[in-house]
């Protein structure tokens, strides 16, 4: 990977004429790496960081870089003007800058300009797992992956991935996906790539409904069950109880994962849904009162996700990884697996953090009397006309 040093004029050419294309790096799949912006940036960020000065308009031309110019809309309704960017750019090499004084502060400028430091400080590292995802085939794994959740013709073609120094996240808008270079260095490549797979299967792949908030009864239930499938279903891709952040990143460093809490919320929801389920089962008029409620607690109690993963993980660990794809997008499938699995748990079920079991083996069977009330409800929501 060509690299142009510090204070290269012909680096400094690159970057000004680099507005008119963006340029990627294809792969072997419908798949274009661009790492072209992060080139740039690094120049320049460089450049600053050793005391030189960077011109205003160089700066500003970065900022309305194609690729830069469509990140800075992505953050809509706050999209944040080419100038400032530069700001923000410049002022996280304020003292090396030969600047003294406080510079004038705001919330981005702080945040961006720490993790734009980040960034640049491990840039041999970042061009390093820029490499996996370009010459090592890992986007075209990413690819691949997701297909296998999403129906392929959903997925945009060619798929874009940008390489951008911005907010730490990775998100997608109009149909391109936005990585953040130090979130690409705190987590690693292969991790990035579970969260690109994860991205587009939230993006493309999931079950569409309503808020469960927004309906009422029966509805809401249904509507739960849902919700639980796609999130779990989501954070099985991603990977989610084995992310891992550097412990030096400006703001990742405050994520860490306790897989069991995940699986003990999973047996506080199944302990919840008997008590609350139980009590709408005596009329139709019972549950139309009551099922929002359900909801609201549901959703109150941050239940979805981990149950969800839970959930999904118990299909995939009893009744193996091709069970899981089946019933992918279905609710009644979902659920009725996830029963089936959980059933072969020993009972009553382990506590997640005993030794020598399975996360999974931790996954609580609903009781029958509110599995078959759940179960009736989504069958009857999810029926194809």
């Amino acid at each position: 990977m060509a690299v142009a040093g510090c204070g290269d004029k012909s680096a400094q050419t690159e970057s000004n004429s680099a507005s008119d294309q963006i340029e990627t790096t294809s792969t072997n799949c419908p798949v274009e790496v661009n790492v072209e912006t992060w080139r740039t940036f690094a120049d320049l960020a460089d450049r600053l960081a050793a005391g030189q000065k960077v011109p205003r308009d160089e700066l500003e031309a970065y900022a309305n870089l194609p690729v830069v110019t469509k990140w800075r809309g992505s953050q809509a309704p706050h999209v944040p003007q080419a100038n400032n960017l530069a700001n923000w750019i410049e002022g996280a090499w304020w003292e090396e800058q030969g600047n003294v004084g406080r510079q004038k502060m705001n919330t981005n400028r702080v945040v961006l300009g720490r993790l734009y430091r980040y960034s640049q400080e491990r840039r041999a590292e970042i061009d390093a797992m820029l490499d996996e995802f370009t010459s090592s085939g890992l986007a075209c794994q990413s690819y691949e992956e997701a297909i296998s959740w999403v129906d392929q013709s959903l997925i945009p073609n060619p798929l874009i991935l940008n390489f951008v120094p911005g907010a730490a996240e990775v998100r997608i808008f109009e149909d391109e996906v936005f990585i953040d270079t130090s979130v690409l260095r705190a987590g690693g490549a292969r991790q990035t790539s579970r969260q690109v797979t994860a991205l587009l299967y939230r993006k493309f792949g999931t079950l569409i409904g309503e808020n469960p908030k927004d309906v009422t009864g029966a509805a809401s239930l249904a509507e739960c069950v849902r919700l639980m499938m796609n999130e779990g279903i989501a954070s099985l891709v991603e990977g989610t109880l084995s992310i891992e952040f550097d412990r030096d990143h400006p703001s990742l460093y405050k994520i860490h994962i306790i897989p069991d809490k995940f699986f003990r919320k999973a047996q506080e929801t199944v302990r919840n849904l008997e008590k609350w389920i139980e009590p709408l089962l005596v009329s139709d008029e019972a549950m139309a009162a009551g099922g929002l409620d359900i909801a609201r607690s549901l959703i109150g109690n941050n239940a979805m996700g981990q149950t969800g993963l839970a959930m999904a993980t118990v299909i995939e660990g009893r009744l193996g990884a091709e069970r899981l794809h089946e019933v992918n997008g279905s609710v009644p499938q979902f659920l009725a697996a996830y029963q089936q699995a959980a059933l072969m748990n020993a009972q009553p079920v382990p506590d997640p953090g005993a030794r020598g079991i399975k996360l999974y083996e931790s996954v609580p069977p609903l009781p029958t009397t509110t599995y078959d009330a759940l179960q009736a409800i989504v069958d009857e929501y999810f029926s194809v006309p």
